[in-house]
């Protein structure tokens, strides 16, 4: 069966919203394309150094990458979650 935090997910798929995973993987997407042309949002990070499990990423509609500098290989979680609801709220305008 599911667990509490996939219920929560699909509740949120099921009410229409995009579920971003946030990862420095170089195979995710721009967090600015991640974002775009989605009234509803739903962001998902994890700790700083392990980051969301492969689980939990799978469980979400795409993974986005915020741009960092080379070498950099992750962000503070708090910082991630700034920098992701700041573009949210800059793509809304």
């Amino acid at each position: 069966g599911f667990t509490t935090w996939q219920r929560s997910l699909a509740l949120l798929a099921d009410a229409g919203f995009r579920l971003v995973s946030l990862t420095p993987d170089d195979d995710a997407v721009h967090l600015a394309d991640a974002l775009e042309g989605h009234a509803k949002v739903a962001l998902m990070v994890g700790a700083e150094g392990p980051g969301l499990t492969e689980h939990a990423m799978r469980a979400t509609h795409v993974r986005a990458q915020i741009p960092m500098a080379p070498g950099t290989d992750s962000l503070n979680v708090a910082t991630a979650a700034a920098i992701a609801f700041y573009e949210r709220q800059r793509a809304l305008r």
